[in-house]
């Protein structure tokens, strides 16, 4: 059973306009609120991000 929760602030997803979520995220750069959903395809976007850029770095390095 999922249990979602509704702030009294009327809180919205910024990147899908959601306003009811098991868990609100925050995005890391910018504060702004993320549903659950977003905020673990973000997550998963940017860790992506930074293994790449570390994969460019290593082989620049050699």
């Amino acid at each position: 059973m999922l249990i979602f929760v509704k702030f009294k602030d009327d809180r919205k997803c910024f990147i899908c306009g959601v306003t009811q979520t098991i868990c609100w995220r925050r995005h890391s750069e910018t504060g702004n609120y993320l549903c659950n959903a977003c905020g673990c395809k973000l997550r998963k976007q940017v860790t992506k991000k930074r293994k790449s850029i570390n994969l460019i770095e290593e082989v620049l390095n050699k």
